[in-house]
């Protein structure tokens, strides 16, 4: 039946797994448009901004560090982002950033004049001040959601930056070209384009959709027939409850009519004995 297929679709955790494929197909577009976005130029010569609300990366130190270190992270290569979440982790004079669902691990941070940098799967990390033995920093990219949070920021048209430079402007569509390219790059954690991605992902939920429309027609046919069985053993027929019921009409009648007459034969002996 059909609450069967709700049923199914929620704890086969069919949908869930739909809609965080969404949000990552989501927040790939936001975050590698508006990467693109920022390196061209505006109509009025301005360098491009964010096109859509950003994603921001979360950092949690933890409650047990001793140190004063300050981890920042920021999206450096939004092709190669995993959506994974990581830990920075500090031992034996030396930082380890960890990609915790696959363990991947990168021990090449920068020293600079205010601390050290990093770039680990699309990611950009700046570290600064001194860290104690066993700190260790949490990082997130919250894109829970992302579908249906999608917003453009812009609110004025000659805010595109559709010139890939200053000097083409006005009329220059060199970014804009490179924006309308972007459904042709490949993902990391889609392992395909943005394109192949979204044809294979509409292409498999219309499939999922036209099969479980196909089972639900499926058990309508069979709980219609087990409801005719059922109705065949234990319904009831107005015509044979009828026919019965004449039937003990007549019986009853008859029964009267029998204790009548014989309740006048006992009369008439009686009355031959006076």
């Amino acid at each position: 039946c059909l609450c069967h297929q709700k049923f199914y679709a929620r704890d086969d955790n069919l949908l869930p797994a739909y809609m965080n494929q969404l949000d990552k197909l989501a927040a790939s577009i936001v975050t590698s448009f508006n990467t693109q976005h920022k390196k061209g130029f505006a109509l009025n010569g301005s360098a491009g901004v964010d096109f859509f609300s950003s994603l921001t990366l979360t950092v949690d130190d933890s409650s047990t560090n001793g140190g004063g270190a300050k981890v920042s992270a920021t999206i450096d290569d939004s092709s190669r982002l995993t959506f994974d979440s990581y830990e920075i982790t500090f031992s034996q004079d030396q930082f380890t950033m960890r990609n915790v669902k696959t363990g991947a691990t990168t021990t090449e941070f920068t020293k600079t004049d205010f601390g050290f940098t990093a770039l680990f799967e699309g990611i950009s990390i700046e570290i600064v001040g001194d860290a104690s033995e066993g700190d260790r920093f949490d990082i997130q990219i919250p894109y829970s959601g992302q579908a249906g949070k999608i917003e453009v920021l812009l609110s004025d048209p000659n805010q595109v930056a559709a010139a890939s430079s200053a000097e083409e402007l006005p009329g220059g569509n060199g970014n804009a070209v490179l924006l309308a390219q972007i459904q042709d790059q490949a993902f990391s954690f889609l392992n395909a384009t943005l394109e192949g991605f979204y044809a294979n992902f509409t292409g498999e939920v219309g499939n999922r959709s036209e099969l479980s429309q196909r089972n639900l027609s499926v058990e309508e046919v069979i709980s219609g027939k087990l409801d005719a069985l059922r109705e065949e053993v234990s319904g009831v027929s107005l015509d044979e409850e009828m026919t019965n019921l004449i039937s003990f009409q007549r019986a009853y009648q008859a029964s009267a009519k029998l204790i009548t007459t014989a309740d006048e034969l006992l009369q008439t002996v009686i009355e031959m004995k006076r």
